[in-house]
């Protein structure tokens, strides 16, 4: 499949899928929590699972370690958190492989790019001043653009009603992204190397399944 000939809208997740920004969340929670006294014996393919699969699964996984932690206390940490993962996207952010080869083709080719993400806008506008590359994509749905998270379409939904009569494809990292984007008209196409995720949709005719951008292209130029 040539991604750059059969398609017109490019649909991108954010975290995770363009930026390598996953470990930095698991150092974000793991820092926070320790400040507060809370020692989580997570691996990170543990936290990615937890991170992925759902929309609040840190937060369940946290919860169920520590049931004494109040809805304050937890929404205290996370602001925490959060701030602690804008520190560390200053220092040690960085692309996974390919994604910058993939959105300049794209660019050259006058292609359509949407980034639908639950990203707050003033991390987005820390990594765009980090990585060029990302001002190639006009448009970009942030967490305040839409009510309900993925697994919800909410968000997918609404850029392709920005741009009708598209042929649209969408790219994601996640079980709760690829499940959010099977409620739509958009292709859906999984980047991912973790077994557990790929497992889960190998069998599904509707989506495809890449471990890298990096493949992406080999198909596309071959």
């Amino acid at each position: 499949m040539d991604f750059v000939k059969d398609f017109d809208l490019f649909l991108f997740d954010f975290d995770g899928l363009l930026i390598d920004s996953e470990p930095l969340h698991f150092e974000a929670y793991i820092q926070t929590l320790a400040e507060n006294s809370y020692e989580v014996p997570w691996s990170f393919s543990q936290y990615l699972n937890y991170a992925l699969s759902e929309s609040e699964g840190v937060k369940k996984a946290t919860l169920n370690l520590f049931p004494s932690i109040s809805k304050e206390e937890w929404y205290r940490m996370y602001a925490q958190k959060k701030n602690t993962f804008a520190g560390l996207l200053e220092k040690k952010i960085t692309l996974h492989p390919g994604v910058e080869d993939f959105l300049y083709q794209l660019n050259k080719e006058n292609k359509t790019c949407v980034v639908v993400t639950n990203s707050p806008r003033a991390h987005i506008e820390i990594v765009k001043k980090k990585l060029p590359v990302l001002q190639t994509i006009p448009v970009w749905i942030t967490r305040e653009d839409y009510q309900k998270p993925k697994p919800h379409p909410e968000g997918y939904l609404k850029a392709i009603e920005m741009f009708p009569n598209k042929r649209a494809v969408g790219f994601e990292d996640s079980p709760k992204g690829i499940q959010s984007l099977l409620q739509t008209p958009a292709k859906p196409i999984l980047i991912s190397q973790q077994d557990a995720f790929v497992k889960v949709f190998e069998n599904n005719e509707k989506v495809s399944i890449f471990s890298s951008f990096e493949d992406i292209l080999v198909g596309i130029s071959s």
